[in-house]
């Protein structure tokens, strides 16, 4: 980088300037600038933006991370000569976004740790939101969003979706145990949003995640799907495939990263989105399907009368290839309502043949846990300008 200063810099410039000097030697970063240069005039400010988000994204990538299977399979591959070290597959679920505070200025990574002043004094604190909000979300790149695990702001926004109003939604089945909706709006495509409400009376809440979470056990109720296996394994989010049964068209297969969080009172949360896997490129005879998002929000009511789970799902899923429309807009929205009802006669039968089913509650324990990479280290400085902003949310 030329420096056109003949001043001598303070140690935190000296700092800046060599993470800046690594992200312009970034891969991501190289690319997105000769992407740039090839923009008309008028794209300009739109090309701005992906070199800065493809700055910060790079600078994240310097984050600690857990060590999934695959990380640890490539531990013993010879690296390339021209590899990058900050180059990874994955992208940590960090903080750093435009507009909010990037978590990663306040630590370094582990080739920078001794060149922090000694007088810094750090605590863990919760990383701020990735996505700023479902706006957000929904416009982010998908290439990016493919490459990061599930993160604290996929649960908040499922939350939000389970509470939102019926503004622009249209209510296509309304009965007592389960209400569907779906989005007014088509992009004329085989996008559809559905979101749907449902109880099971009678029906516990473990063996209800029992049965959806297990692989071999959702295939045995849930028979749109003919195969369905976990990948591996990464910062708390299973890499999940899975093959759907299209009645008269080409099966559709998703790559998704699924991730479970149990909050105090007991309500189990479950966000999926499509990711990426090396060891399952596209298939022949499949169509890879993209799903922008897919959750389930599980929670046991007791209104006097009646005790049982409630449940709630959406899915925003595009199917890809040529679906006709009317097809989609006949079957997508009566879906819920008979899977709703093989996971109620699953989760009875299941209790009924098993007595001490309440054992089961031992499988939500793991996602009760809080997760290290959920979590950065702050000085004292870093946390005043936190409390400051008002993007920085807690689930």
């Amino acid at each position: 980088m030329y420096r056109c200063s003949s001043r001598v810099l303070a140690e935190p410039e000296e700092n800046f300037i060599h993470r800046v000097e690594r992200l312009l030697d970034n891969e991501l970063v190289r690319f997105a600038i000769s992407q740039q240069q090839q923009l008309s005039a008028k794209n300009q400010g739109a090309a701005g933006v992906v070199l800065a988000e493809s700055m910060i994204f790079a600078d994240a990538r310097t984050g600690k991370r857990s060590r999934s299977k695959l990380t640890l399979e490539r531990e013993h591959e010879p690296p390339d000569e021209d590899s990058d070290p900050d180059d990874m597959d994955v992208l940590s679920n960090s903080g750093a976004r435009p507009g909010n505070f990037p978590s990663e200025m306040s630590r370094t990574s582990s080739n920078d740790s001794g060149e922090r002043r000694n007088g810094d004094e750090s605590q863990r604190v919760l990383k701020a939101p990735f996505f700023r909000s479902w706006e957000d979300f929904m416009e982010f790149d998908n290439n990016y969003k493919h490459k990061i695990p599930i993160t604290q702001s996929d649960f908040s926004l499922l939350l939000e979706k389970e509470s939102q109003g019926m503004q622009g939604w249209d209510m296509c089945v309304d009965r007592k145990e389960i209400k569907v909706a779906k989005t007014l709006q088509s992009d004329g495509g085989g996008c559809i949003f559905l979101r749907a409400w449902s109880s099971l009376p009678d029906v516990e809440l473990p063996v209800v995640f029992h049965m959806f979470h297990k692989c071999e056990k959702r295939m045995e109720w849930d028979r749109a799907f003919f195969e369905m296996k976990v990948l591996d394994q990464v910062e708390g989010s299973d890499i999940l495939y899975s093959v759907l049964r299209v009645p008269a068209c080409t099966p559709r297969d998703y790559v998704q990263y699924r991730r479970v969080k149990v909050l105090e009172d007991g309500t189990i949360l479950i966000s999926l989105r499509s990711a990426n896997h090396p060891n399952m490129p596209e298939k022949n005879g499949y169509i890879r399907a993209e799903s922008f998002t897919s959750g389930y929000v599980m929670r046991r009511y007791n209104d006097g009368a009646e005790k049982g789970t409630k449940v709630f799902l959406m899915t925003c899923t595009d199917v890809k290839g040529i679906i006709p429309k009317w097809m989609i807009n006949f079957v997508a929205p009566r879906k819920p309502g008979e899977w709703i009802d093989c996971l109620k006669r699953a989760c009875l039968d299941y209790q009924a043949a098993n007595p001490d089913y309440m054992t089961l509650e031992k499988e939500m324990e793991p996602f009760k846990q809080n997760h290290p990479f959920d979590y950065e280290d702050v000085n004292a400085m870093d946390t005043s300008i936190r409390n400051q902003s008002p993007t920085w949310v807690t689930l």
